[in-house]
């Protein structure tokens, strides 16, 4: 017999690759139904998605609880892909901030987030930027031009988001001067000690002034505080040796804020 030779003739066809990725969000919400698994899906579509427990119908499953997840990819040629994936639970973190601050025009004001941010792994950003010192920190300090509310976003390694506010509220600035030195020799000069400000309607509700040793040595109570008299130096008829004494003072400003202040003035004979 003589030998005999056979074609085979063969159509190979190739399917773009299936792949099938996922982003993954942990349970964050503490009453639950708060992960997601999100697919990233390459290949030729459409796609059909069959995932145990039936928690969808596409490539997005949300609302997640804790627990074990299975999905099969189906693409456009019949080709599958089988992928597994766990939602955690996550152990939840407290962040606060006071809800509102107050400063004057052209100061600052320190903002600081307490709570777990110490916990590593975190990130945090505040908006508007604007009159912040930093916007990516747990405790900037802020000098907006005009009352401004921040938004804040703390976000975890497991990408649990955490959201927060604060109010910066800007108020006029009081403006209240004392000297700390004074030379009350009837020289016409810096005889007297007292208070002054740029707020013509600001009311002194209460001043007093202390020696070295304590004793209260002047008083003066409710009068526009432009129009105070001022302590000469004298108690109880004699002259205050030089010395270092210490104020108190409580003032109502024309837009109704109480402002207490202290500090120490010098007699200088």
């Amino acid at each position: 017999a003589s030998p005999c030779d056979t074609t085979l003739q063969f159509t190979l066809t190739v399917y773009p690759e299936l792949t099938v990725d996922a982003n993954i969000i942990n349970e964050c919400d503490p009453n639950g139904g708060s992960g997601s698994i999100t697919l990233i899906v390459t290949g030729e579509g459409a796609f059909t998605y069959n995932w145990d427990p039936m928690v969808s119908t596409d490539s997005i499953a949300s609302n997640l609880v804790p627990g074990n997840y299975t999905v099969l990819v189906t693409d456009a040629n019949n080709c599958s892909s089988f992928s597994n994936y766990d939602i955690l639970p996550t152990g939840i973190l407290n962040f606060s901030i006071d809800s509102i601050f107050t400063v004057e025009v052209d100061e600052s004001v320190v903002l600081p987030i307490t709570g777990d941010i110490d916990v590593p792994g975190l990130t945090v950003t505040w908006t508007p930027i604007d009159g912040l010192s930093c916007s990516d920190c747990f405790d900037p300090s802020a000098s907006p031009d005009e009352t401004t509310l921040y938004q804040i976003v703390i976000q975890d390694d497991q990408n649990c988001e955490y959201f927060l506010q604060t109010m910066v509220e800007v108020i006029p600035s009081s403006n209240i001067f004392a000297s700390n030195v004074f030379t009350p020799n009837q020289d016409g000069i810096n005889d007297y000690f007292l208070l002054q400000s740029q707020d013509p309607e600001a009311k002194l509700i209460e001043f007093q002034v202390f020696n070295r040793w304590g004793a209260m040595v002047y008083s003066e109570n409710e009068t526009l505080l432009n129009a105070m008299q001022g302590w000469d130096g004298m108690y109880k008829g004699s002259s205050q040796m030089a010395q270092v004494c210490v104020y108190h003072a409580k003032i109502e400003l024309s837009d109704g804020r109480i402002e207490e202040m202290s500090g120490d003035v010098t007699i200088i004979r």
